[in-house]
């Protein structure tokens, strides 16, 4: 869990610094925070 929260804030920033907005990152935020429960779930149901 943290050095995916560590690489999605890095990216983050570096949205930042190349837009000069924070609104890229908090897409990706989003973005992450939606397949947080999608991506595992479909791990259990495929038996992994």
């Amino acid at each position: 869990v943290l050095p995916v929260a560590f690489v999605v804030g890095v990216l983050a920033a570096l949205l930042f610094r190349w837009s000069g907005s924070i609104w890229p990152g908090v897409v990706l935020h989003g973005v992450n925070n939606a397949t947080a429960l999608p991506v595992p779930l479909l791990f259990a149901l495929a038996g992994a």
